[in-house]
């Protein structure tokens, strides 16, 4: 009877430990890797993040891109909360900057990609941020390419 009692706790361990491997597997698999191409040329970044290189473009709808900075208006990112605000009007010329708000653990990566490719952001850990300036008038929306529910539009006017 004894061996029985240890064969069932044995079973359930065995159990409870698949289970958590799988989880773990299937968190690295949500966190994705490396950056989002968007035809950018690294240069030295002094952000003073822990990622040294940093990336700059102008797309030719006008939108100038770099990672870092600081942009007139604020959007987080995180997992729970999404693009937070999800909705953002500027003016031509103003810009914006994306910040990743995760922390704790199980903190996610996330990007900044523009629906029509007007902008790219590379993956952006805990604390990163891209900020962008917007020098023509249009609707921009944009997700995060590892969370397809993490949407959002920046409506950029006169």
């Amino acid at each position: 009877m004894r061996s029985r009692a240890i064969s069932t706790t044995l079973a359930a361990a065995v159990a409870v430990l698949i289970i958590g491997v799988a989880a773990v597997g299937y968190y690295a698999t949500m966190q994705g890797s490396g950056p989002i191409g968007n035809s950018t040329t690294p240069t030295t970044s002094t952000t003073g993040s822990a990622h040294t290189s940093s990336t700059a473009t102008t797309s030719a709808s006008g939108i100038h891109c770099s990672t870092g900075g600081s942009g007139s208006f604020a959007v987080s990112a995180s997992y729970d909360g999404g693009f937070s605000p999800t909705m953002l009007t500027i003016a031509v010329g103003q810009s914006v900057t994306w910040t990743n708000t995760e922390g704790g653990v199980y903190a996610y990566s996330h990007t900044v990609t523009s629906e029509t490719g007007a902008f790219s952001s590379p993956t952006l850990d805990s604390g990163q941020s891209f900020t962008c300036v917007f020098n023509h008038t249009g609707t921009y929306q944009y997700h995060c390419s590892f969370h397809s529910f993490m949407t959002g539009t920046i409506e950029v006017g006169p």
